[in-house]
């Protein structure tokens, strides 16, 4: 179907507008944080979170209100029990709940055509427990393996994969390092446990590789082939010197992070600032005729200010129980546009629940 204005459109084809967000919660501050309550029960902080309905389009599910979940006792062995957002595509519905562990161990989450879910916490269950303790908490919110914060569109630095090559590198080097030794105790014998003379030492000292014979080391400058690998020692120090320089300051990628009465934010080393806030407004209306539509507008000025103009979504512009939808007219480094629209008129003075992310640079 191609989306077109002025058209009626069916749920699945709106959805698709969110095509390349990925699942998870809205931020890892405090959506649907998990936390301890009294007796065998946890507290469920209100939030925002994303689920998928299948590759094409996906669901908002929005907690305005605190929740509070029961957790049955364990008896004489321990186990391990989730806290789940569970999203049912059959029912069109989302429910929060505990899922019951048989053991200590942790299944999957659920994703298939019929169910998605995210997991928000595991809970050590005592044997014989007469309470739940922060301490029985683990969040699982940040683990991309159960929950993650969801992106529009945008993926996160690849450090697994950038250490890994890293480590490729090295224990290549490693193993010209070990055939260098090899072919010197060759040339000048091996030591011995008798204290006979040989290869019997490898450092890096002051910029160069060296290997020590007997009581001399020997510098890579007097050594064509370990010369080329003192090289390729000093180049690989400085790539990953300026890998670590541009992705992290001070060994975190992290610099800055806050939040405002327009919303949050967080700065990264690289240059990279993800702005994101949701409001409630009671005196936002979507009453403007906008063909066989009506649209309503809310400007939303950023917590901090982008270098340029940022890339903006805006996620929810939801009228009361309505079937509203928002999406994005214009913005720049200070603000942006946000535009609600539906099928119907909607005066002021009911909930509107408006939320959105902007992604740019601070530098």
């Amino acid at each position: 179907m191609i989306f077109t204005y002025n058209t009626e459109h069916e749920a699945a084809p709106i959805g698709a507008w969110c095509q390349t967000r990925t699942r998870g919660v809205y931020c890892g501050d405090s959506h649907y944080k998990v936390t301890e309550n009294s007796g065998m029960t946890v507290k469920v902080a209100p939030g925002l979170a994303w689920l998928k309905g299948d590759e094409d389009w996906g669901v908002n599910v929005f907690e305005d209100t605190e929740q509070i979940l029961s957790v049955t006792d364990s008896g004489v062995s321990a186990r391990t029990d989730i806290v789940c957002l569970k999203f049912d595509k059959l029912a069109n519905s989302a429910e929060l709940l505990i899922k019951k562990g048989a053991s200590t161990a942790v299944s999957a989450p659920v994703r298939n055509s019929d169910t998605d879910e995210i997991y928000l916490a595991k809970i050590n269950v005592r044997a014989r427990a007469l309470s739940i303790l922060e301490s029985d908490i683990t969040d699982l919110r940040l683990d991309q393996n159960y929950c993650g914060i969801m992106r529009d569109g945008v993926t996160g630095e690849p450090t697994l994969q950038l250490v890994d090559q890293c480590m490729s590198i090295m224990n290549g080097l490693a193993g010209e390092a070990n055939d260098i030794i090899g072919s010197i105790e060759e040339t000048h014998g091996k030591k011995t446990p008798s204290g006979e003379q040989g290869v019997h030492g490898i450092r890096y000292h002051q910029n160069e590789l060296q290997v020590k014979n007997d009581d001399a080391w020997i510098t890579a400058s007097n050594m064509g082939t370990l010369n080329s690998l003192s090289n390729e020692v000093n180049n690989l120090g400085n790539n990953i010197s300026g890998l670590v320089s541009s992705l992290t300051q001070d060994g975190s990628p992290i610099i800055e992070s806050g939040s405002n009465t327009n919303g949050n934010y967080v700065k990264y080393a690289n240059g990279t600032m993800i702005q994101w806030m949701y409001v409630s407004k009671t005196d936002v209306a979507i009453n403007n005729a906008y063909g066989s539509l009506f649209i309503g507008s809310y400007r939303w000025f950023f917590p901090q200010t982008f270098v340029d103009e940022p890339n903006v979504t805006c996620s929810r512009f939801l009228w009361g129980t309505g079937a509203s939808w928002g999406t994005v007219s214009g913005q720049r480094n200070i603000s942006a546009d946000l535009r609600g629209m539906d099928c119907l008129s909607r005066a002021a003075g009911t909930n509107v629940l408006i939320n959105a992310c902007a992604i740019g640079k601070w530098k």
